[in-house]
């Protein structure tokens, strides 16, 4: 009944007007093209984004072993592991020398008889310790925390560069004055 009606119709319009029955049916059929292609052309492009997205991975991967290989911004690659100008420049602003300082003096002992590769190894435990959250804080390392807050340091520069100051203020204590 439908296609009746449908063959009707185009009998009519093509009897009055062919031009207009070719022109709707020229768009008709550039609609349904259009439609085919752009099914293909999404299609298309699903493929290539996953493809795009372990080759995005991959790049990641990458700039994250670059950054890892540049090291920290506060220390330098030497032996033993020493502040680079940004670092000094940090543990000045926070006073990482004076609370190291203080801290060698409490704890000389424990340390007294390490070999300066203990010694370090000692200054990353004690620093950690500080940056529980369960731990009372001192006074003082609430000010470096503070100062350090305000430099714009991470947490991670921090413990790098109170550690070195540590161990540094620990190995002066046992070497005397120079």
């Amino acid at each position: 009944m439908f296609l009746g009606f449908m063959a009707g119709a185009r009998a009519a319009i093509m009897e009055e007007n062919p031009l207009l029955f070719f022109g709707l049916f020229g768009l008709v059929v550039t609609i349904i093209g259009g439609v085919v292609k752009f099914s293909r052309w999404t299609s298309r492009v699903d493929t290539k984004l996953e493809l795009f997205v372990p080759f995005m991975d991959e790049i990641r991967k990458d700039i994250k072993d670059l950054f890892k290989a540049l090291g920290s911004p506060v220390t330098e690659s030497a032996s033993p592991i020493q502040l680079n100008e940004i670092g000094q420049r940090f543990s000045k602003q926070i006073g990482a020398a004076d609370w190291a300082r203080k801290v060698a003096a409490d704890e000389i002992d424990v340390i007294k008889h390490k070999e300066p590769y203990q010694i370090h190894e000692f200054c990353i435990g004690y620093v950690e310790e500080l940056f529980k959250s369960d731990k009372e804080e001192i006074e003082q390392t609430k000010q470096i925390r503070k100062l350090a807050y305000e430099a714009g340091i991470s947490r991670k520069q921090l413990t790098q560069i109170l550690t070195i100051e540590l161990r540094d203020a620990f190995i002066k204590q046992i070497q005397g004055p120079a």
